[in-house]
């Protein structure tokens, strides 16, 4: 249905014949796909369609956005701030992974074992000995 609903928004803002700004048809398609209420998405193209100037469709905007709860534009950045970072964590996480099997298969795990086994015991006899 969501797609569908896009589509036949897209198309009813071209046969408006008004010539829509960038942010006025997001906001158009992100309203219809959100509320997916044909009747209110007609009525905001039409409102968006003999709006004055900048300011009145911003208020047609903010009225509109108020009748689906759109979040704040710090909020949404910040979901895909967290977004990102949980990606960047997904990619972390892959590559030790990754890294980890390299270095089983050229048997430096053993290698690493072997070292901090010897580091532990020097360690061991250096407190024996008080140094």
């Amino acid at each position: 249905m969501g797609l569908e609903i896009i589509g036949n928004t897209l198309l009813e803002l071209v046969q408006s014949g008004y010539s829509f700004t960038d942010k006025e048809k997001t906001f158009v398609v992100e309203f219809a796909y959100n509320t997916n209420d044909k009747e209110l998405t007609d009525k905001l193209i039409s409102e968006l369609s003999v709006s004055a100037d900048v300011a009145d469709s911003d208020r047609i905007i903010h009225r509109f956005s108020i009748l689906y709860d759109q979040k704040p534009a710090w909020v949404i950045a910040s979901e895909n701030l967290l977004v990102a970072m949980e990606l960047l964590i997904v990619q972390e996480v892959r590559f030790m992974d990754a890294l980890s099997d390299r270095i089983e298969t050229a048997g430096l795990d053993k290698c690493v074992e072997e070292t901090e086994k010897l580091i532990t015991e020097t360690n061991k006899g250096d407190k024996i000995a008080g140094r």
